[in-house]
């Protein structure tokens, strides 16, 4: 399902897609590179899903190239009757490309060819394209469509062929939208916790889908032992304190502005009697005549000099994130205990 999720409902990936299937339907040729894109062995099948609804009058062949052949004598053995291929003879100007280009009985003339290609391949696929398109007839000709998953590519100047490359479309924030998209459905989950899981996800993973589909299948580890977790799914060695530090990292951006809201929510509730108590003058640092500028351990101190006295759930909760706050103030994750389930639920 990560790919059906990946290849139609991210934005960018979904737009390479409709661009490839543009382009069949204008019959124009396509060298797709997919290197470094996620779930690349399945855009081949999704978006030829989508050309075979938009396109009822060319069929589709797809084509494994795994043959060291010439490209021209792969396809003049495999898509030219024997019948027909015995019409044709050698002559200057007329190579067996020519020959496929006029040839009536040659298959692909009325077809979409979807070829899987390895980059050693792609300049002699792009050379036959060429003189292909430059001589074929231009109401009835094959449309190719060359798919490189792996191996970088360099892009083609030529009207004939059209250059889509995965690393033009797709950004580190579509990978984000993935992460976020898999964790929406993850059920009996609170919202923060999705948040923070999706983070965590982006932090650690960044582009290896593979790895993060691995980690969605133990969300709450996920939330519990994430280092540990990444670890086991994890081809690659990375140091413990580059984990940490991504863990740190999506803390940050969950967990920080959540403690803030709180701090401001409790002031807030109890503003008349913090104002009335301040100023407030702690062990270090200046003296505090703003409510909205005290911390949680400012208000704790107030609390336990006998400043102000809030409600026990107040106390409480500024207790419980007091650590929190302290813990990436310096730096440093905050370890799963229940204050921090208590945070996320």
């Amino acid at each position: 399902m990560g790919a059906e999720v990946w290849w139609k409902k991210i934005s960018n990936a979904s737009r390479l897609s409709e661009d490839v299937v543009r382009s069949v339907r204008n019959r124009e040729s396509v060298l797709v590179s997919l290197a470094s894109a996620p779930f690349a062995g399945d855009f081949a099948r999704l978006t030829m899903e989508s050309l075979r609804m938009t396109d009822s009058v060319n069929t589709l062949e797809q084509i494994a190239d795994d043959s060291a052949i010439p490209v021209e004598d792969l396809l003049f053995q495999e898509y030219c009757p024997p019948d027909a291929a015995s019409m044709y003879f050698p002559t200057p100007g007329n190579s067996k490309t020519d020959f496929l280009a006029h040839c009536d009985q040659f298959m692909l003339n009325t077809s979409t060819a979807w070829v899987m290609a390895s980059g050693n391949r792609v300049t002699e696929w792009v050379g036959f394209i060429k003189k292909y398109a430059s001589v074929c007839n231009n109401d009835r000709h094959a449309v190719f469509v060359i798919q490189v998953n792996n191996d970088p590519v360099q892009p083609v100047g030529d009207r004939n062929i059209m250059y889509i490359a995965a690393s033009d479309y797709i950004s580190p924030y579509d990978y984000y939208v993935y992460y976020m998209l898999k964790t929406s459905e993850i059920s009996s989950c609170s919202t923060l916790k999705k948040q923070y899981i999706s983070e965590i996800l982006t932090s650690f993973c960044a582009e290896d889908v593979v790895t993060a589909d691995f980690m969605i299948g133990s969300w709450l580890d996920i939330v519990k032992t994430p280092i540990e977790l990444y670890t086991r799914h994890c081809p690659e060695y990375v140091p413990q304190e580059e984990l940490q530090s991504r863990l740190w990292r999506a803390q940050m951006k969950v967990l920080f502005p959540e403690i803030e809201n709180a701090r401001y929510r409790i002031i807030q509730k109890n503003l008349v009697q913090i104002q009335q108590a301040l100023p407030y003058k702690a062990v270090y640092g200046p003296e505090i005549n703003e409510p909205f500028k005290l911390d949680l351990g400012n208000l704790l101190g107030m609390i336990k000099g006998g400043q102000i006295t809030l409600p026990s759930k107040d106390y409480q909760e500024i207790s419980d994130l007091k650590p929190i706050r302290n813990s990436l103030a310096h730096m440093k994750p905050f370890q799963y205990n229940e204050k921090l389930e208590k945070l996320l639920s």
